[in-house]
């Protein structure tokens, strides 16, 4: 089984796409399906929650949903701890503690 670790936009993507054969929307249900792992922590998915509950996915997505998603993602998963301190490597340093999770 293929292990990932799956940016915070990616599954964003897959959750609310509309197109079932874009690429988020497959990860997404891989991850579902549990036919790949997901590497994943408590900052990754506070990450996807927070995105879902922005105005503009507001219109797209119910409470239920979101905590659906959640969920999933994290019963799919598995669990490791928040990088702690994770080296600066990335443009956007918010991310660089998903190359630590990898």
């Amino acid at each position: 089984m293929k292990r990932l670790v799956i940016d915070a936009s990616t599954l964003v993507s897959g959750i609310t796409g509309s197109r079932l054969e874009s690429p988020p929307c497959v990860i997404y249900d891989a991850v579902s399906e549990m036919s790949v792992e997901a590497i994943i922590c408590p900052l990754l998915l506070g990450e996807v929650e927070r995105a879902l509950r922005k105005p503009y996915f507001r219109e797209l997505i119910e409470d239920r949903e979101i905590a659906e998603a959640v969920s999933i993602i994290r019963d799919a998963g598995t669990m490791l701890d928040d990088p702690a301190n994770p080296p600066a490597v990335l443009r956007d340093p918010t991310d660089d503690y998903l190359i630590a999770l990898a």
